[in-house]
């Protein structure tokens, strides 16, 4: 092959992988804003909460969604750095 053919290949390839990427981390992003606003609303729902059953309820749900926004944003930045 020729070398114009041979980088127009290589810049094909290229931009796949930049588009592919691109999706993940808009998906990500997506994920990430709604975990916060499930949080947002399980801290109203803590803050409502009557007994000491549903309090514990709410904070481990706070917790894991807290994480997992954590795990995204970690993502998203590694995603971003390559």
């Amino acid at each position: 092959m020729k070398t114009k053919k041979l980088v127009a290949r290589l810049q094909e390839l290229l931009d796949s992988k930049q588009r592919s990427q691109n999706r993940q981390i808009e998906a990500l992003e997506e994920i990430v804003d709604k975990l916060e606003r499930k949080e947002e609303h399980f801290r109203e729902k803590l803050s409502q909460a009557e007994s000491d059953e549903q309090r514990v309820k709410f904070a481990g749900k706070i917790a894991i969604c807290q994480a997992q926004r954590e795990k995204g944003i970690a993502a998203i930045n590694e995603f971003r750095e390559e």
